[in-house]
């Protein structure tokens, strides 16, 4: 479900859900290569960023402990990570897996 989210404090929609973690290349310090959980189903925001940031498009947010909803959904400044995702893994928590992350 896509829900009222905000970014750079401009009014934006985001989707809560799942994806999997795909390594980054670009990054030698990839967060999610360090934690070793590249392949993993992990709980993640969509964020669309057209019209609140240069370049627009979409970006995913960890959201393991709550704090990418927190700054997206309810504007409480907390540090998001941005991660990589493989194509097409994204799913809505309607369709993930019953009980959540899988």
């Amino acid at each position: 479900m896509t829900r009222q989210a905000f970014w750079n404090g401009l009014p934006t929609t985001a989707r809560v859900g799942t994806a999997v973690v795909a390594d980054d290349g670009s990054f030698p310090r990839y967060w999610a290569r360090a934690e070793g959980i590249l392949g993993e189903r992990i709980a993640v925001v969509e964020v669309n960023l057209d019209g609140v940031n240069y370049g627009g498009g979409l970006i995913w947010l960890d959201d393991r402990e709550g704090s990418a909803s927190a700054t997206v959904f309810d504007r409480e400044r907390r540090q998001e990570r941005y991660v990589t995702i493989e194509e097409g893994s994204f799913a809505t928590s309607s369709d993930a897996a019953p009980g959540g992350v899988s």
